[in-house]
């Protein structure tokens, strides 16, 4: 009897603890997905190389770790046959669970990620050089639960009227992020970060040369939020540029809590550095100056909004109307 029992302990712990180990030679699997397709809950995928792999999907899994070994960062690069009508290089639905850790994902005409109804913690990740048509060119993040630690989005782009150039999130997500910095993003609307719905929780980070394309709704330089519980801690935002409204942040509705913040350098037509319409603010320990805009609220530009600005400096702005600021409301 007892031999039976620890034979049964066994047996389980091989099937929830298993590690897969992938390198592009002389591994059990070559592929991601492969690994992926094996894998049940409690497994480890392990890449061994730096080697470039294509793109993967996960479908249903539960508690799977996808991590690079020690000193090597692999590079998520091209298409399988399996995955032509994929958006993504890396598509993620219906799971929990999951983290990804260590690799560089290159994405071309298709996103780094999808992430569509799933827990997913992403850590040490660098994403780059996507430019896709329409929205999301490093993530897409559909009613999900996303976390990003100490991470790099560089110079992904959305195509004209295209929304979110590194991230869009829609559908009730919550996304927070540690130390990680969003550069160089492009889109129409939220050149870093569009969001609807849901929470936006940064702490620590840069978004830096974010910039929108031209036009009448080009809106939010850095982050562009509709409706968001948006809550920045230790963030800095440098030289991103909108072509109408928010070169740092737009928002409508929500809230947005601003804490220990340094914003310089943002452009727009309105709200150089931060517009606000309709969202419940608060500012502290912050600093916001070097904005500009060729309209109204050269620092910021606030439009019946409720607003409170504590032991925060706002300087060196420049506008047509409201050199520093415009507010269509009275701040306590």
């Amino acid at each position: 009897m007892l031999a039976a029992m620890l034979t049964l302990l066994l047996t389980v712990s091989s099937t929830f603890a298993a590690t897969l180990d992938v390198c592009e030679t002389g591994c059990t699997y070559s592929t991601i997905q492969g690994a992926v397709d094996a894998s049940v809950s409690g497994d480890e995928i392990l890449v061994q190389d730096d080697g470039v792999y294509a793109a993967f999907r996960m479908q249903g899994k539960v508690d799977i770790a996808l991590r690079s070994s020690p000193d090597v960062r692999p590079t998520i690069q091209g298409l399988s046959p399996s995955a032509l009508a994929q958006a993504a290089m890396g598509l993620i639905e219906d799971s929990s669970g999951i983290e990804i850790e260590g690799f560089e994902v290159v994405g071309g005409t298709r996103r780094g990620f999808t992430v569509a109804r799933s827990t997913v913690a992403f850590d040490d990740m660098i994403i780059r050089d996507s430019n896709v048509v329409y929205s999301g060119g490093g993530m897409e993040l559909v009613a999900s639960t996303v976390t990003i630690d100490n991470s790099v989005f560089e110079d992904n782009s959305t195509t004209a009227v295209g929304l979110g150039g590194h991230i869009i999130a829609f559908s009730g997500v919550s996304l927070t992020t540690t130390d990680t910095d969003f550069v160089g993003g492009v889109s129409q609307q939220g050149a870093a970060i569009w969001f609807s719905g849901g929470t936006l929780t940064m702490t620590g980070g840069i978004l830096s040369g974010n910039e929108t394309l031209t036009g009448a709704t080009s809106s939010g330089g850095g982050i562009r939020a509709f409706n968001t519980g948006v809550s920045l801690t230790s963030v800095a935002m440098l030289d991103n540029v909108a072509d109408a409204e928010g070169g740092d942040l737009f928002a409508v509705g929500g809230t947005v809590v601003l804490d220990d913040c340094d914003f310089d350098g943002g452009r727009a037509s309105a709200g150089g550095s931060v517009l606000l319409r309709g969202a419940n603010t608060t500012i502290s320990d912050s600093a916001l100056y070097g904005a500009s805009a060729s309209g109204r609220g050269g620092v910021l530009s606030a439009e019946v909004s409720l607003l409170s600005i504590n032991d925060t400096e706002l300087f060196d702005g420049s506008a047509s109307q409201g050199g520093c600021c415009l507010l269509y409301t009275s701040p306590s």
